[in-house]
Parts: structure tokens; sequence; C-alpha cells
């Protein structure tokens, strides 16, 4: 990823939400209260696999432990490619089901 390309990799709702917008490619927003199963993986927390009811989500990068927290809490309004301190984001994959 170029320097000059670099973004946040997250934005959190200012007074909370029901929806996280999931960019890769094209963009795609879906409900919490449809979010099944979240797990990560990696011995840094390299990996966050969330099944919802009409979409599984990869999210690949460093330090994503603190990401997962606020997804759950319901404060995440949108995930991204992009780095901030230690937590980065390179790969966000999304799969209808």
């Amino acid at each position: 990823m170029n320097s000059s390309e670099i973004h946040a990799p997250y934005e959190m709702h200012v007074h909370g939400g029901g929806f996280t917008m999931f960019e890769s490619g094209d963009s795609v927003a879906l409900p919490l209260i449809q979010l099944g199963k979240a797990t990560l993986s990696g011995a840094s927390g390299q990996r966050i696999s969330l099944e919802y009811t009409s979409a599984q989500v990869l999210i690949e990068g460093d330090h994503l432990a603190e990401l997962l927290g606020h997804l759950l809490d319901g404060r995440v309004r949108t995930i991204r490619r992009g780095r901030h301190g230690d937590c980065s984001i390179k790969i966000v994959q999304i799969v209808e089901v």
C-alpha cells in the first residue's frame, strides 16, 4: 500500500449504531443483529472471521483484538484496508452466503 493511500483502518460511530460498512472494492453494510459468530485468530490477532446471516467477512492484518471488541460493542461504523498505530488491515473479503 502506497503511503499516500494509507487510511485509518476503521471509523467509529459517534453515538453507537446498528450497522457496519465493510469496504472491499464495493461497500457492504451489515447489521450487527445478524452477526452469528465472530472469531479472532493468530498469535497477535491477525485474522477476524465474522459470520452474518447473509455474508461471511474475513479481515486480515495485525493487532485486530481492539477492533473486534469495538465491533462487538456496535461502535464500528466502517472497516477498510489501512493502518493506524499497531492496528493494520491488509485484506477485507466479503462472501455472500
